[in-house]
């Protein structure tokens, strides 16, 4: 879920981009997660609310941040709950940390023909932005989307401010919960035009801030040409809390013998090899 601040004559208007069960969302305010000193020099910095949470942070500094911007991370890392928290720097040297750090996990593979280029599989279902999971939030319908006629086709989608407090606290209180909160400050167009746009997205997914280096001006030059102006806040999600705790049932276990049956015309006793299984000690035998 995407949530983009902006502004109609009046209005406060948001924009809502649900997809899967990724967000991104508009949210102010300081819910007081204090950032105490190290007690020493082994200590890494940390975001604590003084309670029974804290994160690490293992890039960059809190202090580095405006104020505004500083609050908006503390406040989101105190509902999402990630273990560490990383400030994105936009340098050569954090790019290639990342993308090691993902080919070493398996989510990106690396195409040895051509320099710096690289190979990422996702769901065919995951896109980018739908107009069917775009949603505009206001107190009003009447506000941002006209009422049609009975009949007509509606245009835009709208969404009341009760309705997202809803689908906000289902699907964000502790979604990081086990990964790194990634700090990503961009410029959508070039720093210094009265046409672009300063932005500050928290993520869990590295593939995004890899992505958001090469789509946008990102890093710590950002943070310098915001200073203490506005900026959109967004925050996103993989949706998924580590450890996980529904697993795929890609492969029997558990029981010693398991029976599968498949009815197809691909299998045929002359060709046993088309249902090798993949795990070491199982065996499948073709029946009939």
């Amino acid at each position: 879920m995407t949530v983009t601040p902006t502004k109609c004559a009046e209005l406060r208007v948001s924009v809502v981009v649900f997809v899967q069960e990724a967000c991104a969302f508009s949210i102010a305010g300081n819910l007081g997660i204090r950032a105490p000193q190290p007690s020493s020099a082994e200590m890494p910095p940390q975001l604590s609310d003084g309670l029974n949470y804290s994160a690490k942070i293992v890039r960059g500094s809190l202090d580095s941040l405006p104020q505004a911007v500083r609050e908006f991370v503390e406040s989101s890392a105190k509902l999402c709950r990630p273990d560490q928290v990383h400030i994105c720097d936009g340098s050569e040297e954090e790019n290639r940390q990342l993308l090691s750090h993902m080919e070493e996990e398996g989510v990106i593979k690396r195409l040895k023909k051509y320099d710096n280029c690289w190979l990422a599989l996702t769901d065919p279902r995951d896109v980018a932005r739908i107009e069917s999971k775009t949603v505009i939030i206001t107190r009003e319908q009447r506000d941002t989307v006209p009422i049609p006629k009975t009949g007509l086709s509606q245009l835009g989608r709208w969404m009341s401010e009760e309705d997202f407090e809803k689908a906000f606290n289902v699907r964000f209180p502790g979604c990081m919960k086990g990964r790194t909160m990634y700090v990503i400050p961009f410029s959508m167009g070039p720093l210094g035009s009265p046409l672009s746009k300063i932005g500050i997205e928290l993520t869990d997914s590295p593939y995004v801030v890899a992505s958001m280096r090469i789509m946008t001006r990102m890093g710590a030059a950002v943070l310098e040409a915001l200073g203490d102006g506005e900026f959109v806040k967004c925050l996103h999600s993989v949706g998924c809390p580590l450890p996980l705790k529904n697993f795929g049932h890609h492969q029997p276990q558990g029981p010693e013998e398991v029976l599968c049956g498949c009815v197809s015309q691909c299998l045929r006793e002359d060709q046993p090899g088309h249902d090798e299984p993949h795990s070491p000690g199982m065996e499948s035998r073709v029946c009939g």
